[in-house]
């Protein structure tokens, strides 16, 4: 994660954040949010063999 200021951009999924949009969140849904991610990755992974 880079901090960009008001905002947090992820290089490994290139995708931008605002800060306010994340302390919105509550746990849950960010948890949701990584375990999506997580799940796309995997595909992305089993897909390259």
């Amino acid at each position: 994660m880079i901090d960009m200021g008001d905002t947090i951009d992820c290089p490994e999924c290139r995708l931008e954040f605002e800060k306010d949009d994340i302390k919105a969140l509550e746990s849950d849904q960010i948890l949701a949010i990584s375990e999506k991610l997580n799940f796309i990755r995997n595909i992305k992974n089993n897909n390259k063999t």
